[in-house]
């Protein structure tokens, strides 16, 4: 499988990936606490760091340990005031927000797709965050362009595009998507993504007759894939997103950044704060690696010829 190329643009000193300070675990010191709050064990960013926790020196076990929070977002603060706990590993916008909610002292590690941190007060600057969170966030703006340009390349001459949006998130994927889309002079609506009656959203959907469908980054959208994939395909309707389980369920089309190597990644800055860095001193970083999965069988149901070119930059091809 080749790796994906980071989205043109990132490669700023500032937003470089972070490299290891150091290559063995802490010498004397007791194993770390890092709890992840957000997802569960089978979740692929936790995984990641593991990994690359074990790719700098550490045994887990002897150099640390990954509990799982399993509570309500709301009662975080509790928790953290039951047991000691080095950092807080937080994967997803809800979980983010939370640890950043529950306390202003235990470093924070984030992996957060959904957010603008600086425009949404979570953090001060890209360069310094300041406070006591970092890590990874995706910039919206890129990403937003790089999934209307593969639309464009799957139906070229788009007119009027759909846009499904969870209302309980942030307006940053929003407000990029709509810059995007005002850019390529294209006709946009968007409709609140609510679980409860999905039939009659993407009866809206319809009715509004666009020309595709981009379903912008939320857990909803994860933990309702197979729905959301089956209604864009019942519409007759080419569809995009962040999340690769979302083809893997039947969505036409995804592109975003590869969770494993998010957890990976954030390793990196584990390790600093580990070894006495301040979370307010460590850059926000970008994902580095990006990857496009295209469902072919669901190109064939919609009758849809994807380019072979496009299909040869594919990570994976459903077929």
């Amino acid at each position: 499988m080749r790796r994906r190329p980071m989205i043109a643009g990132l490669a700023s000193a500032v937003l470089d990936a972070p490299t290891a300070t150091r290559a063995a675990p802490r010498p004397g010191m007791p194993p770390a606490t890092i709890l992840v709050v957000g997802v569960g064990p089978a979740n692929l960013a936790p995984r990641g760091l593991r990994h690359g926790m074990a790719e700098l020196g550490y045994v887990e076990g002897r150099d640390f340990s990954i509990p799982f929070y399993a509570g309500k977002l709301a009662e975080l603060m509790p928790e953290l005031e039951r047991r000691p706990v080095d950092v807080i590993f937080a994967v997803a916008s809800g979980a983010v927000a939370a640890a950043r909610r529950a306390t202003r002292t235990v470093p924070v590690v984030a992996v957060d797709l959904e957010t603008e941190p600086v425009a949404e007060g979570l953090i001060k600057s890209f360069a310094r965050p300041g406070g006591n969170l970092t890590g990874l966030f995706v910039e919206q703006s890129a990403l937003a362009e790089k999934w209307l340009e593969l639309l464009n390349e799957v139906i070229p001459g788009i007119a009027r595009l759909a846009v499904l949006r969870d209302p309980d998130l942030g307006s940053g994927p929003w407000w990029a998507i709509e810059s995007a889309a005002k850019s390529r002079k294209l006709q946009l609506h968007g409709f609140a993504l609510n679980v409860a009656r999905l039939e009659r959203v993407f009866a809206d959907i319809e009715d509004f007759t666009p020309n595709a469908l981009v379903l912008l980054s939320s857990p909803l959208v994860v933990e309702r894939r197979a729905a959301l994939a089956a209604l864009a395909l019942k519409a007759v309707l080419p569809s995009i997103t962040l999340f690769r389980v979302y083809a893997e369920a039947g969505g036409l089309m995804t592109y975003g950044p590869d969770p494993f190597a998010l957890g990976k990644q954030a390793a990196g800055h584990v390790d600093r704060i580990l070894n006495g860095a301040r979370p307010a001193d460590l850059p926000i970083h970008q994902p580095t690696k990006f990857e496009l999965v295209i469902n072919q069988k669901t190109a064939d149901a919609l009758d849809i010829a994807i380019p072979p070119a496009l299909l040869a930059r594919a990570d994976k091809v459903i077929r």
